[in-house]
């Protein structure tokens, strides 16, 4: 029996590349046409996308771009703080939150760790943009930050959201 060849979805996402379509295989190796970010259309290694050493069209645009957030330092987009908040608040243990969200396990889909341009994409893509009076909230506030169950919500609707008050939080 032959070996099965994987097949490739066009539309999905790996960094700052999206598959359009397989193009070509030369010396077993496939080849695919990945639209990056910026832009920019090119033919790239399959394999070197999906494992992450390819991860743009190598422009340096882009790379400014997520090292700024978005833009020069003074103007820098709304979502890159919301961004900034929701990792440290996950992840470093010397933030004053960090208790109520990475101490006890709400973690950022894996994705969105990596790389701030695809939290951003997302959030425009599927919630657009913030509505005023409006910051983001966890859907359901036991899982992560994670597509699927973030959303635009007001400041009742995130304290109608909240868990449970357990004593053994305070200690």
């Amino acid at each position: 029996m032959g070996k099965i060849r994987k097949t490739y979805i066009p539309g999905t996402i790996y960094n700052h590349l999206t598959f359009i379509k397989e193009t070509r295989t030369k010396n077993k190796k496939r080849y695919g046409l990945f639209k990056c970010a910026c832009g920019k259309e090119k033919e790239i290694g399959i394999s070197n996308v999906i494992t992450g050493g390819t991860k743009s069209c190598s422009c340096k645009w882009l790379s400014y771009k997520i090292k700024h957030g978005d833009g020069k330092r003074k103007n820098i987009h709304y979502l890159y703080s919301t961004y900034r908040t929701i990792i440290q608040r996950c992840y470093n243990p010397k933030t004053k939150s960090y208790k109520n969200y990475g101490g006890r396990g709400i973690g950022v889909s894996i994705l969105w760790q990596r790389e701030y341009i695809i939290f951003k994409e997302y959030v425009l893509k599927f919630l657009g943009e913030r509505p005023n009076g409006m910051t983001l909230d966890r859907i359901d506030n036991e899982k992560d930050y994670e597509p699927g169950n973030i959303r635009w919500a007001t400041i009742s609707m995130q304290n109608n959201n909240r868990r449970k008050y357990n004593p053994s939080d305070v200690l």
